[in-house]
Formats: structure tokens, sequence, C-alpha cells
């Protein structure tokens, strides 16, 4: 994957907003409608205006994404 310079406590590594975009294939205006609609689905890091996922946090995303309709909210 990519080189890491950031890490959380437990010696995971952090992505930024824009590589967690990335890697789901969704833009950032998708990312906050998603974060809007789903806020349990927001990393617990934030740190000025992005937050620093963790790779479980970037695959409940993706999960997100993929049961989701595009132009529509999903139920639950």
């Amino acid at each position: 994957m990519e080189n890491h310079i950031l890490f959380d406590q437990n010696g995971q590594p952090l992505f930024t907003s824009a590589q967690a975009c990335a890697l789901t294939g969704i833009n950032r205006q998708y990312l906050q409608t998603i974060l809007s609609r789903h806020p349990h689905l927001r990393p617990a890091r934030k740190i000025g205006q992005d937050f620093f996922w963790v790779e479980g946090e970037i695959a409940a995303l993706a999960a997100k994404k993929s049961s989701t309709k595009m132009g529509r909210p999903a139920k639950g």
C-alpha cells in the first residue's frame, strides 16, 4: 500500500479522508453526504477539519457505500 508516518496508539496506520476516498472510490462530496446521513461512520480521530481513519473504519465506509443506491438515502 503506502508508507505511513501516522499511526494510532495501537500502531494501526492512519489514513486521511482523501486517502479513504481514494480507497473506497468516492469523492469528498459523497463522503460528506454519507457522514451526514450516517454519523456513526465518522472516525474517532479528527484534527482540524480532517478526519483520520483506520482500516476498519474505511472498511465500514466501503460496506455502506456498496449497500446504498445513488440518489436515495439508505434506510437504517
